[in-house]
């Protein structure tokens, strides 16, 4: 009991006094939660008879406070949103009627004592859309390095002295997957922020698939034609097509070998 009192006033006063934008709500609101539960389960045990009364009466203390503390929950949440920027506080400003941004040493407690919490529908509304609007960001941020460890799988083949590229699968799946994601996340209407972001990833997507198509097409027709062209009797029976295919071939040898240079 005295050890959830003592951790209960170091965390509060931790939360409250300390800078603001160290506050993580889903941490305070798990550990407050935890407490709250432990000190129920005291109370419970000296709510029996025969048990002093100085311990319960603290624990009821305890439950007052703690429970004080859970009304600020929303506010705090709020306020501490890891997806507030700039132009989320310039609402908040709008909405006080004064310029308003917390600094690395504002604390909540200097907050909590104006009249944001008669205010606090708005302030909700303008945080929730910061958290929809930093969920966005992070799921472009993460498709990004989604694709950094990929790299074509280059083979080679046969005895040509050239390579082309092997299996494509997982490059493909990740492609589609994205493609699909950066679409939906266009019409998302908290895209705002990062549209002009969104949509040129969309379009990157969409050029890779396209040169991936192309790139495949390609290189089943030179599979196709390298063996053909590979002959002497050919290449005298049609000396024309054979100087054409001679001068994409050797576009192709050069495309495979800048690929194999560098992969990703």
């Amino acid at each position: 009991l005295w050890g959830a009192c003592v951790a209960f006033q170091a965390a509060s006063a931790q939360w409250l006094d300390g800078p603001m934008q160290e506050v993580d709500p889903e941490v305070v609101d798990g550990e407050v939660k935890t407490l709250w539960k432990n000190n129920f389960k005291t109370i419970k045990a000296f709510s029996e008879e025969g048990m002093p009364a100085a311990p319960l009466a603290a624990a009821e203390q305890l439950k007052g406070r703690i429970d004080a503390f859970k009304e600020k929950m929303p506010l705090i949440a709020s306020l501490c949103n890891k997806g507030m920027r700039d132009r989320h506080w310039e609402r908040v400003s709008e909405m006080m009627g004064q310029p308003f941004r917390p600094t690395a040493t504002t604390s909540l407690s200097s907050i909590l004592t104006t009249d944001l919490e008669s205010r606090s529908e708005q302030l909700d509304e303008i945080a929730a859309a910061a958290s929809k609007e930093f969920s966005l960001e992070k799921a472009l941020d993460k498709m990004l390095v989604d694709w950094q460890p990929l790299e074509f799988t280059m083979v080679e083949y046969r005895d040509t002295g050239t390579h082309i590229v092997g299996g494509i699968d997982e490059i493909q799946l990740l492609l589609d997957d994205h493609l699909v994601k950066a679409q939906t996340m266009l019409g998302s209407p908290f895209i705002r922020p990062f549209e002009e972001r969104a949509k040129r990833w969309a379009a990157q997507l969409s050029l890779i698939q396209d040169l991936i198509d192309i790139w495949i097409k390609v290189q089943g027709m030179w599979q196709y034609l390298e063996p053909i062209f590979g002959s002497e009797d050919i290449m005298r029976q049609m000396p024309k097509e054979g100087a054409l295919f001679k001068k994409q071939d050797a576009m192709w040898r050069q495309n495979m070998t800048q690929v194999c240079a560098d992969t990703h």
